[in-house]
């Protein structure tokens, strides 16, 4: 292959034209230019809102920005090694792409003294699923505790909290429990997939009594 290159590149053509070498010689080669120092690197790139956990979602994985960009829109700039981020044109953080469910947390984006970490704890978490019943609440301790860094979870504890009535989620976190899974995911399959038997379990029980009348006597 070599050798038959180098005859075709070599021999005059037609009209003894010169040879491709040395048009390339006499006129191509002084107008290269140096090949870039770094091969190509495919970016994709995608607006995103920083969640309240001050974390950005991208191929179901979540990485950290500074806290202060809570609910922001930035845009994503992910390469094959890395996932960098971006506030109106400034880059605000920089991850080791990772292509597994979970999170890149940067110590320095949490919060510490702030107004968003006095409003979102563990405790109002907790107090707010204590309100809805026992399941709910024990449900949130677990997903509470499921995570390295507590505000990991808020979001997840966010989605479940809003999931549905009290009575029907308390049920349904009765129902998490006993699978043992703890993901907003589960609980809303498990209220689209058995919503009758979870409005049926959230009823009250009608107690059986000679003095109570049922609705009968009234018509």
């Amino acid at each position: 292959m070599e050798k038959r290159l180098n005859w075709l590149n070599n021999r005059e053509r037609t009209h003894k034209a010169p040879s491709r070498r040395t048009v390339f010689e006499q006129h191509e080669k002084t107008t290269l230019q140096p090949l870039p120092a770094y091969s190509f690197d495919y970016l994709e790139i995608k607006k995103a809102k920083v969640h309240i956990d001050y974390h950005v979602s991208f191929e179901k994985h979540n990485y950290s920005v500074p806290h202060k960009y809570t609910r922001q829109t930035v845009l994503i700039r992910a390469s094959e090694r890395l996932v960098e981020i971006y506030h109106q044109d400034q880059r605000i953080a920089c991850h080791v792409r990772c292509d597994k469910r979970g999170y890149s947390t940067e110590q320095e984006h949490m919060p510490a003294n702030h107004r968003w970490y006095l409003d979102w704890t563990p405790q109002r978490f907790t107090r707010w699923a204590q309100q809805i019943g026992p399941n709910t609440e024990s449900l949130i301790a677990a997903v509470l505790e499921s995570r390295r860094h507590p505000e990991q979870s808020y979001r997840t504890c966010l989605g479940i909290l809003k999931l549905a009535d009290p009575a029907v989620l308390e049920a349904a976190c009765a129902l998490a429990l006993d699978h043992e899974v703890y993901s907003y995911r589960a609980v809303k399959r498990l209220i689209e997939t058995k919503k009758d038997m979870l409005e049926a379990n959230s009823q009250p029980e009608t107690v059986a009594h000679e003095h109570i009348r049922g609705q009968e006597y009234y018509t």
